[in-house]
């Protein structure tokens, strides 16, 4: 009898030990279904592949942390705000549900760039589920510069698809980027009072000699040319202070208004895409010292995991 109860009791403590501390769901943004065409043929391809948007250091370093990760994937590359966030729910609801039915573990949603905005479009429209947290990593609340001065069209009347190939060939989601765009969906969202609501920006410097073009350090030559067009601090693609949102508030159901917590010393010394991709992809594509945005990427998303912590 003794040996049952203990045995009991072992399984109970194991079973409740193994209880993640939440679940993160990672949400990629523009761009997310697709592996650059560079890996192809390198041996660690179909690994890339499989899970092309969020770095293996990544995923690791949120498990570690005792999290339960989920990756969305299958969205469109180019998709607007509002469908992706649509497809993102679907995806987490019917994860979420089958796997933790009594709907007791918490959620926190950590969305890149456009990511960010279906991150807020699932916890304005998933009230049903426990989302605690939206991080958002250099997601534009004010818009982008870059859209304005690339995509003059309008995104409801411009037909920029493909048929047949629209999911891969679809870029009327991009000039949703613009301001007031993305004001006109901010507006549309009432998120529960009670979420927990971050920020934060990255930047890097431009090469100071022809020498630092490769350095993982500064800015890559494609986005030294697009800093130079938004003509501030940014990323390469996201200005910082639209990253923090300084001055957004979105209105809640309770009729109040909530502004991102800005997470300024959180501070991501890497572009764009450094944030959020494998590093192995930029050493594939000739970026030197690829190390740099690894150490990087772990120190950010521990400070993130940090963060969530310290508000329980």
């Amino acid at each position: 009898m003794m040996r049952i109860l203990g045995l009991a009791l072992f399984l109970f403590v194991g079973t409740a030990s193994a209880a993640p501390k939440g679940v993160v769901v990672l949400v990629p943004g523009t761009g997310n279904s697709l592996a650059p065409g560079a890996i192809q043929k390198h041996p660690i391809s179909k690994e890339l592949q499989s899970n092309p948007y969020f770095s293996k250091q990544i995923l690791q370093t949120l498990q570690a942390r005792g999290y339960d990760v989920l990756v969305i994937k299958g969205l469109a590359p180019a998709g607007k705000f509002e469908a992706n966030g649509e497809k993102t729910l679907k995806i987490l609801r019917g994860w979420y549900k089958t796997k933790y039915p009594s709907g007791r573990v918490p959620i926190s949603l950590i969305g890149h760039s456009a990511g960010g905005f279906y991150s807020l479009v699932v916890a304005h429209l998933g009230r049903e589920l426990p989302i605690r947290d939206v991080v958002l990593l250099s997601t534009g609340l004010q818009g982008l510069n870059l859209a304005l001065k690339l995509f003059p069209w309008d995104d409801e009347t411009q037909t920029t698809t493909i048929p047949g190939l629209d999911f891969y060939i679809d870029v009327r989601g991009l000039p949703q980027f613009k301001p007031e765009n993305v004001k006109k969906l901010l507006a549309k969202l009432r998120l529960p009072p009670a979420l927990r609501l971050y920020a934060v920006g990255g930047s890097q410097e431009p090469p100071l000699k022809a020498s630092d073009l490769r350095e993982a350090a500064y800015l890559s030559p494609i986005l030294r040319g697009t800093n130079a067009l938004i003509g501030e601090r940014s990323d390469g693609i996201v200005e910082a202070r639209s990253a923090y949102g300084d001055g957004v508030q979105i209105a809640t159901t309770a009729g109040t208004y909530m502004s991102a917590r800005q997470l300024s010393s959180l501070h991501m010394p890497l572009e764009h895409p450094e944030q959020a991709l494998d590093h192995r992809i930029f050493t594939i594509l000739g970026t030197k010292n690829a190390a740099h945005i690894s150490a990087a990427q772990i120190s950010l998303y521990n400070a993130i995991a940090d963060t969530l912590e310290s508000a329980d």
